[in-house]
């Protein structure tokens, strides 16, 4: 029945979003140290620069 198919697929894409949210988060906190590296690079070329 379409009940059953929009339920499946309503359930399909929160689990999904669940998931893709909670690998966005892992990935920020995994990458955080990288941005912060480039932005004290970045403060170092303006420092250079002026």
């Amino acid at each position: 029945s379409n009940l059953a198919k929009s339920i499946i697929r309503l359930c399909f894409g929160a689990v999904l979003g669940t998931l893709l949210c909670f690998l966005n988060t892992q990935a920020r906190h995994r990458l955080l140290p990288v941005g912060q590296m480039n932005n004290n690079v970045e403060a170092a070329i303006r420092k250079i620069n002026d």
